[in-house]
C-alpha cells in the first residue's frame, strides 16, 4: 500500500526501521486527539468525507484482516465500506489491527487531502483560516515522526474471535476516556440495548466511578488493584450481616440512601401535558416498554420516529408545512399525542420531531456535497486506500 501511494504522490519514504534518515522525534502525539481537533462539527456536510480520508491517510490496514472484515460485510450487504467505518469505527478498531505509516508517507498522505480540498469548487467555502492551520499543522507533526509506530512495543493483544469468525484485538494505544457517555458507547459497541439494560449498566458505572473517584481524588485508601468496587460491595455485605466496618478508610458508595431525584438513569422528567399523559403504563405493555413508562411515570413514553405510520404523519404534514418553524412542530406533536395507541404511535416531544428534521436535510445536503466532489473524492480515496 505504501510504495503504490508514493507512485502516485511521488514521494521516496524511508524504512520505518531506518534509523539513518532523519532524526525522529521523541515526543509522541495522540492521533485520536488529532482527529477530534479537526474544526468542522459533526452536523458539517463534509464532515464524513474528510473523517474517511483523514482516517485512510493515517492507518494501514492489516491485509488478511481487512480482507476477512471485507468478506462478512459484503455477506451482510454493506457496500459502503468507508461510510460503515465512519458510523461503527470501534467495529473496525476491534476486529483490524491498524499502523501508521513512517513519518514522511504519513505528511505526503496528509497532503494529498489537503490538495484535494483546495482542488475542489464545492469545498472552497470550508477553507477557512482554522481549517488551513489545521492541517498546516497536521502535516508538520506528521514530518516530525509525532504519530510513528513504537516498532519494539506491541500495540496489539488477541482475544478471541467474534460471531463471524473474525478475530478480535485488544488496543494498547489511545487517550483515557473519562466521559461516561464514551464508556457507555464502547460498552455497548454497535449493538442496540433495551431501555432497562441501558438504565442499569449505567447505575453499575456510575457505582464504579464513584468508588474510583473516592480513591483517586478524595484520599481513600487505594488497594492497588482495578475492582475497588468488590471492595465496597464486600465491605457493605459484612456491615449488614455483622454490623463490623472492615476497611474504616474506605468511604462506602453503597451506604449513602437515594433521593426522590433521580440523577443517573432513566427517571420522571416535566414534560408539557400537552405531548404527553402521566399516569399508569398502558395495560398491554410488557418488558422494556412498561418499564420506561413506569420510571418516566407516564402511560406511554415518548419515542423517536421509528414506525410507518408515524412516517407517514411526519411526511403528510410536511407537504403542507415545506418550511416547518417551531409552532409547527409544537402543533404536530399535539397531532401525533391524539393519535397515541401504544403500538404503532408513540408520542412526540416537538424537540424530537425538529431532531429528525435536521438530521434529515442535513443528510441531503451530504448527498449534495457528495455528489459534487464524487470524482475527486473517489479517486484519492482509492488511492489512499490501495
Amino acid at each position: 500500500a505504501s510504495s503504490a501511494l508514493n507512485e502516485v504522490l511521488g514521494v521516496e519514504t524511508q524504512n520505518s526501521f531506518d534509523n539513518s534518515a532523519r532524526n525522529r522525534s521523541r515526543e509522541k502525539g495522540d492521533i485520536f486527539h488529532q482527529f477530534d481537533a479537526l474544526p468542522l462539527t459533526r452536523s458539517s456536510p463534509i464532515a464524513p468525507y474528510i473523517f474517511a480520508l483523514l482516517i485512510s491517510a493515517t492507518f494501514i490496514f492489516n491485509d488478511d484482516d481487512y480482507k476477512d472484515v471485507e468478506r462478512v460485510l459484503n455477506e451482510k450487504g454493506i457496500v459502503d465500506k468507508a461510510l460503515h467505518y465512519y458510523y461503527n469505527r470501534e467495529f473496525w478498531k476491534e476486529r483490524i489491527r491498524m499502523t501508521t505509516p513512517s513519518a514522511n508517507e504519513h505528511s505526503a498522505r496528509i497532503q494529498a487531502i489537503f490538495d484535494f480540498v483546495k482542488s475542489e469548487a464545492a469545498l472552497q467555502e470550508y477553507l477557512t483560516k482554522d481549517f488551513n492551520d489545521y492541517f498546516t499543522k497536521f502535516i508538520a507533526n506528521c514530518k516530525m515522526g509525532h504519530f510513528e509506530e513504537l516498532h519494539d512495543v506491541t500495540m496489539f493483544c488477541f482475544k478471541g474471535k467474534d460471531a463471524d469468525g473474525l478475530n478480535l484485538y485488544y488496543r494498547l494505544r489511545g487517550a483515557r476516556a473519562e466521559n461516561v457517555h464514551q464508556k457507555m458507547h464502547i460498552s455497548v459497541g454497535p449493538w442496540g440495548i433495551g431501555p432497562r439494560s441501558g438504565h442499569y449498566i449505567l447505575l453499575d458505572l456510575c457505582f464504579r466511578y464513584n468508588v474510583n473517584a473516592g480513591i483517586a481524588r478524595c484520599g481513600d485508601h487505594d488497594f492497588g488493584h482495578p475492582w475497588l468496587y468488590f471492595i465496597d460491595r464486600i465491605q457493605d455485605r459484612v456491615q449488614k450481616i455483622w454490623n463490623l466496618l472492615i476497611y474504616p478508610n474506605h468511604t462506602n458508595i453503597l451506604a449513602f440512601k437515594p433521593t426522590e431525584f433521580v440523577a443517573v438513569g432513566i427517571g420522571p422528567l416535566s414534560y408539557d401535558l400537552k405531548y404527553i399523559d402521566t399516569g399508569e403504563p398502558m395495560a398491554h405493555f410488557k418488558g422494556d416498554l412498561k418499564f420506561l413508562a413506569k420510571r418516566m411515570k407516564l402511560k406511554c413514553p415518548p419515542l423517536p420516529l421509528s414506525t410507518r405510520q408515524e412516517y407517514s404523519i411526519y411526511n403528510d404534514y410536511l407537504k403542507s408545512h415545506p418550511q416547518p418553524a417551531k409552532k409547527n412542530w409544537d402543533e404536530l406533536a399535539q397531532i401525533l399525542k391524539n393519535s397515541v395507541n401504544g403500538k404503532t404511535i408513540f408520542p412526540k416531544l416537538p424537540s424530537m420531531l425538529k431532531s429528525y428534521y435536521d438530521k434529515w436535510s442535513k443528510n441531503q445536503e451530504i448527498k449534495i456535497i457528495g455528489m459534487q466532489i464524487r470524482g475527486g473524492y473517489n479517486k484519492i480515496l482509492s488511492k489512499l486506500s490501495s
